[in-house]
């Protein structure tokens, strides 16, 4: 029990060292910059991966509307929830 005691004590110091040095990086102008720098960049990535997203599902769903016939209006479905049960309307 005491060689777990030691062990985890060991740990702690380790990363309260390590700790530390990240705490002096960050303190540091020109490492706060590069890092509110590259926050941008990634801020930047997910808005576009997003926007990329969502126009790829837009454009599934519109497909999608096409193929059923639902934009000619000659598609009556028989029940909304399932899209697949449809009835061409003479």
């Amino acid at each position: 029990m005491q060689a777990l005691g030691n062990h985890l004590s060991d740990i702690l110091a380790d990363e309260m060292a390590d700790m530390s040095i990240i705490v002096e990086q960050v303190k540091e102008e020109s490492r706060r910059k590069e890092l509110r720098s590259n926050d941008d960049k990634e801020d930047y990535l997910d808005e576009g991966i997003a926007h990329l997203l969502t126009f790829y599902v837009l454009l599934l769903f519109v497909s999608f509307m096409f193929h059923c016939g639902f934009a000619s209006g000659r598609v009556a479905y028989a029940n909304s929830a399932f899209w697949c049960c449809r009835k061409e309307v003479s």
